[in-house]
């Protein structure tokens, strides 16, 4: 299952820049409503 992620990151660039963009705000944002909903 990692193998097929890794491979479809090398083939898609802009998938895995998208993800990573996407993934760190909305980590972040999911932090701060945890931490303000406590």
């Amino acid at each position: 299952y990692c193998n097929v992620i890794i491979k479809a990151y090398d083939s898609n660039p802009f998938l895995d820049a998208a993800i990573y963009c996407w993934s760190v705000p909305l980590l972040l944002a999911f932090a701060v409503y945890r931490t303000s909903g406590v």
